[in-house]
C-alpha cells in the first residue's frame, strides 16, 4: 500500500483532530486539578501583587524573570477576576492550547500530502508531561513557545512576496520589536524570519526590520538583561545547561553530548532507543528541508544554531523549561523525517518504524494526568491541615523553602488562608535554629515545602533533643510536622 493510499483512509485524517483534542482534555484536566504553587509560580505571583506595572521593566524581586508584557497581561487579569491560581495560569493554558493548534495548522500547511509524521509530532507534544506542565504552571515558557510558532506561521504566509511595501514593512517592525518584549525567545527566531524574507524578496527595504528589531533589543538589554546575565548566581544555577567550547577536552565533549541528548529527551523519551530515534528524524528531517525546501530549512535551523550559540557564549541555558519554545520547531522537523524515513521504507521497515514511534509517544507519560493529578508540592493540603489542626496561641515555623508559596496563599491570595502567629525561616538558618526552648508554648509546628521526604526526616533530626516529634503529616513534597517541648 503506497504511502499516499494510507493517507487516504478517512481514520488517519480525522487521527491529528483527536490527538489534539485529547491533549487539550489532558490540559483542562490539569489546570482544574488547580495543583499548588511551585515555588517560582508562588515567587513569581508574589512579583505581580507587589509591584506596580512600571515595576516590571526592571529586575523583579525573589530572583524571578519574566518578560515585562507577559507580566503586564498577568497584572490585568488578575485585577479583572482577582488573584486566584487559576487567574494567574490562564494566560499559560491558553497559550498552551494555541501551541497545538498553531504547531497542527503548520504542519497541515506544510505537509499536506502526509500524515505519519503529522500525527507522530502532534502526539509527542500532546503527551509530553513537560509540555503539560508548563501548559498549566504560571510562568512564561508557555507563551515563548506559542510566539515563536506564530511569527513562523506568519512569516511563512510572506512567502509569495516579492517586495515589501510600507505598510508590510510597519507591521513586521511592530511585531518583532514589541514581541521581544514579550518573549525573549524572538532573539533567537526574529534572525531566522529575516533571512527568509531576504531570501524570498532580496529587498534591501529590509535593513529597517534589523534596524528596529536591534533597537527593542539594544533596549531591551540595558534595561532589564544587563543586570541579570552576567550575575554568578545564575551562571552557577545553570552551569550545567551550557555547551562548552573547549574542543581540546574530552569532558567538555561528554558534556556537550549529554546536554544534547537531554535535548533529546524532551522530543522523545529517556530511552537510549528513542534518543538514537530522535537523532534519525532530524538528521533525515533537516536533510529533506536543505534539499527541498530552502526557506523552510533556515526557518527551522537557525533558531537552534543562535540557541546553542548563545549557550556557548554563556548568556541562554539549555535548561528543559527554557528551551520549550525551540521544541515545537524541531517537532516540525521530525515530522519531515519521520515522512522521509517511511516514503523510503518496505513494509517491514515501516512496521519497526511504527513500533518505535508508538513507544516513544507512550513513554512520554503524559496521557496519566487524564486521571492522574499531577502535583509538585502540596503547600495548599498542608496549609488547609494547619487551619483545621492548629490552635491560633501555637506558633508555627515555616522552612525558608516553604515561603513564598506560605506567604502567597496565607496573604495575598484572593482567598487567603491567614493563619496567625508564625515565623519565617531563613536560608542562611539552620533549620535546628528555628525553634527553641526559650520559645516554646505548649505545642509547636514546622511546616515544610519543595523539600522531599528523605530530607525532611534529615533536617528534623537536627531539632533540638528537647522537642518531642508528635505527629507529622506527609503530602507531595510538602510536610507538616507537630513537635511538643519536654
Amino acid at each position: 500500500m503506497a504511502f499516499t493510499d494510507l493517507y487516504s483512509n478517512s481514520w488517519l485524517k480525522r487521527l491529528p483532530i483527536f490527538i489534539i483534542l485529547i491533549g487539550i482534555i489532558i490540559r483542562l484536566q490539569v489546570y482544574v486539578h488547580n495543583r499548588s504553587f511551585f515555588i517560582d509560580e508562588a515567587n513569581l505571583a508574589r512579583n505581580i501583587i507587589e509591584k506596580p506595572i512600571d515595576g516590571y521593566f526592571s529586575s523583579l524581586n525573589y530572583e524571578q524573570y519574566a518578560p515585562p508584557l507577559f507580566l503586564v497581561e498577568t497584572k490585568l487579569m488578575t485585577a479583572l477576576f482577582g488573584k486566584r491560581d487559576y487567574i494567574f495560569r490562564i494566560i499559560p493554558l491558553l497559550s498552551g492550547i494555541g501551541t497545538l493548534i498553531l504547531l497542527f495548522l503548520i504542519l497541515r500547511n506544510w505537509v499536506p500530502e502526509s500524515s505519519i509524521g503529522l500525527c507522530y509530532s502532534l502526539a509527542l507534544i500532546c503527551f509530553s508531561t513537560l509540555f503539560i506542565r508548563y501548559h498549566t504552571e504560571f510562568k512564561q515558557y508557555s507563551s515563548d513557545a506559542l510566539v515563536a510558532l506564530l511569527l513562523l506561521y506568519l512569516a511563512w504566509k510572506e512567502k509569495d512576496t516579492q517586495r515589501f511595501d510600507k505598510y508590510q514593512l510597519l507591521l513586521w517592525l511592530i511585531w518583532g520589536a514589541v514581541g521581544l518584549w514579550y518573549s525573549m525567545s524572538l532573539v533567537f527566531i526574529l534572525p531566522a524570519i529575516f533571512c527568509c524574507f531576504y531570501y524570498w524578496t532580496k529587498d534591501k527595504q529590509l535593513i529597517w526590520l534589523v534596524l528596529g528589531w536591534g533597537s527593542s533589543l539594544a533596549l531591551f538589554y540595558l534595561i532589564l538583561l544587563r543586570t541579570d546575565v552576567g550575575d554568578s548566581n545564575i551562571q552557577n544555577h545553570f552551569d550545567q545547561y551550557f555547551f562548552s567550547a573547549n574542543v581540546f577536552s574530552a569532558v567538555a565533549w561528554k558534556h556537550n553530548f549529554l546536554l544534547f541528548a537531554d535535548i533529546l529527551k524532551q522530543l522523545t523519551d529517556k530511552t537510549a532507543i528513542s534518543i538514537g530515534l530522535a537523532v534519525l528524524l532530524l538528521v533525515s528531517g533537516y536533510w529533506t528541508l536543505f534539499n527541498e525546501h530552502k526557506a523552510k530549512f533556515m526557518m527551522t535551523f537557525l533558531p537552534l544554531c543562535l540557541l546553542i550559540l548563545a549557550s556557548i557564549l554563556r548568556v541562554y541555558p539549555c535548561a528543559p523549561r527554557l528551551i520549550l519554545f525551540i521544541l515545537p520547531i524541531l517537532l516540525i522537523v521530525v515530522c519531515y523525517g519521520a515522512n522521509a524515513l517511511w516514503s523510503y521504507s518496505n513494509v517491514i521497515v515501516r512496521v519497526g518504524l511504527a513500533v518505535l514511534l508508538i513507544l516513544s509517544v507512550v513513554n512520554k507519560k503524559g496521557y496519566r494526568h487524564l486521571y492522574e493529578k499531577m502535583e509538585f508540592e502540596d503547600v495548599k493540603s498542608a496549609m488547609e491541615k494547619l487551619v483545621e489542626a492548629k490552635p491560633t496561641n501555637e506558633p508555627l515555623w515555616v522552612h525558608h523553602e516553604a515561603v513564598p508559596a506560605f506567604l502567597f496563599y496565607n496573604n495575598l491570595s484572593e482567598q487567603a488562608y491567614d493563619i496567625k502567629g508564625y515565623k519565617l525561616g531563613h536560608w542562611e538558618l539552620p533549620v535546628s535554629e528555628y525553634m527553641q526552648p526559650n520559645n516554646a508554648k505548649t505545642l509547636q509546628w514546622l511546616m515544610f515545602a519543595h523539600t522531599p521526604t528523605s530530607e525532611v526526616k534529615k533536617l528534623v533530626s537536627t531539632i533540638d533533643s528537647s522537642y518531642k516529634l508528635i505527629k507529622i503529616y506527609q503530602f507531595e513534597r510538602a510536610a507538616l510536622l507537630e513537635f511538643s517541648f519536654e
